[in-house]
């Protein structure tokens, strides 16, 4: 996955490219997200998957005419072919009267602690551990009780503002979930909670 700083660079050249084709004003925001997940089905783990997405749009204004453009695909190339599109839909389009402007001025509220190191350093094998020890929580928990089903999440990722008014704004965030449905049996009686 790219860093912050890797996109935010993109994102300016994306810019200048823009203003220099003749853009009014431009904007562009992007995403990046990576996700490792580790399943249990039937009692036993049974998944581990990475999911890793990117996306970068782009608005451009003529006057007050918007074009408006956006791609999953990260590489200099198709990003600044999607400002040549932006404009030739710019330029196709009709002004919006009521058009004022993109955002002037950057100054977001920021809270600190929000990003865990741990779960942007970490590997796949993490999200597999801690769904592994979740299950062995739980065999261990009651002899009665059986996992069924169940997940663990770790998610990094960041998203962005960059404009030609000087906006620019790039928020990180972590997040980790973990669930767990069972089963529990005693003699006859059965009976489920998650």
């Amino acid at each position: 996955m790219m860093s912050p700083e890797g996109v935010r660079s993109l994102a300016e050249k994306m810019i200048k490219k823009g203003m220099g084709m003749g853009f009014t004003e431009c904007e562009v925001f992007f995403e990046c997200g990576r996700t490792y997940q580790a399943g249990v089905e039937k009692g036993e783990l049974s998944t581990g998957k990475m999911n890793v997405n990117c996306g970068i749009g782009f608005r451009g204004l003529l006057g007050k005419s918007l074009g408006f453009t956006h791609t999953n695909t990260l590489n200099e190339k198709s990003l600044l072919q999607i400002v040549e599109d932006a404009y030739r839909i710019a330029k196709a389009n009709k002004p919006n009267e009521q058009w004022i402007s993109l955002p002037t001025t950057s100054n977001p509220a920021t809270i600190e602690k929000m990003v865990d190191k741990t779960v942007v350093d970490a590997e796949s094998s993490l999200a597999v551990d801690l769904m592994s020890r979740l299950v062995e929580y739980v065999r261990n928990y009651d002899k009665r009780v059986k996992p069924v089903f169940g997940f663990s999440t770790l998610s990094y990722g960041f998203y962005g503002v960059v404009n030609s008014w000087g906006v620019d704004c790039v928020e990180k965030a972590t997040a980790v979930h973990m669930g767990v449905g069972c089963v529990a049996k005693e003699d006859n009686r059965v009976g489920s909670f998650s």
